[in-house]
């Protein structure tokens, strides 16, 4: 079941700015599509028109990380290029917070990687979090313990395990370092991966799970303090936290420059 928040419009919207596709948002662990209200206030004032932009609720918020792929996003995905006249090579670029990086990696690369452009994870949980050990839930048992080694865990099923490496970016063009069999871009998949790591984050135990090997690397707007850990993986200099960060200006500029990046050479 999948409760989506966008603004209904008369007719098709106008189009988009150059070089922009519509935007699906995926809300993390126990919250709601409310968390991009201020985020989607900043994009529709920086010329994309509401009718681009669809934050989805998962339902159950606390849910397990699949069904959040195949039953909340994929529809979501289809809805809003269906609604924007995109036709059937239509992409979309992907926001996720925190859990909702495990869904939205689940979709991205296991469903249909041919309709992302871009995927940028903030504070995401993308090898787990042992902040969420114990909470009886499936999306609890699918984050805890961090870097899970279970190969029938939806972690290692995107990560791998230390004996069994994975590709974390399929279909990317970044390099790939952790000794995994490269899943090349292709002609129909090529998507950028972006991940915003939060320092200090209580709620990503350990921090380094928010990282992706493989991401591509970012150029940084130079009015923002930010810095690339490692290529695609950005941490901000000041103190950030999980939740308020989505609605900072910071963010924002980082995410407009993530967005308006050049497409491919080859077009894509």
């Amino acid at each position: 079941m999948a409760s989506l928040l966008a603004v209904s419009c008369a007719g098709p919207p106008p189009p988009l700015p150059p070089g922009r596709v519509p935007i699906v948002f995926v809300h993390g662990y126990g919250t709601s599509s409310a968390v991009f209200g201020d985020m989607i206030d900043h994009l529709e004032a920086v010329g994309y028109p509401p009718g681009y932009l669809l934050a989805v609720d998962l339902v159950p918020a606390d849910g397990a990380n699949i069904a959040a792929a195949q039953n909340v996003i994929a529809p979501a995905v289809d809805e809003l290029l269906a609604r924007t006249g995109s036709g059937p090579d239509g992409r979309v670029d992907v926001v996720a917070h925190s859990m909702g990086a495990l869904s939205a990696r689940w979709y991205t690369t296991r469903v249909r990687p041919e309709r992302v452009r871009t995927l940028v994870t903030v504070g995401g949980a993308n090898h787990g979090t042992d902040a969420l050990c114990g909470y009886p839930t499936d999306g609890g048992r699918d984050l805890c313990p961090s870097f899970d080694p279970a190969a029938d865990g939806v972690q290692a099923q995107l990560n791998g395990t230390p004996d069994a490496p994975r590709d974390e970016t399929p279909y990317g063009r970044g390099r790939d370092t952790n000794g995994a069999p490269t899943v090349a871009a292709d002609a129909d998949r090529d998507i950028r991966y972006v991940c915003v790591v939060i320092p200090g984050d209580r709620w990503i135990l350990p921090v380094t799970s928010s990282e992706l090997d493989g991401a591509d690397p970012v150029e940084l707007p130079a009015d923002v303090a930010v810095e690339e850990i490692r290529p695609g993986n950005v941490v901000f200099s000041e103190p950030a936290y999980h939740d308020a960060v989505l609605g900072e200006d910071r963010l924002f500029v980082l995410l407009d420059a993530v967005l308006a990046a050049p497409d491919r050479a080859d077009g894509r």
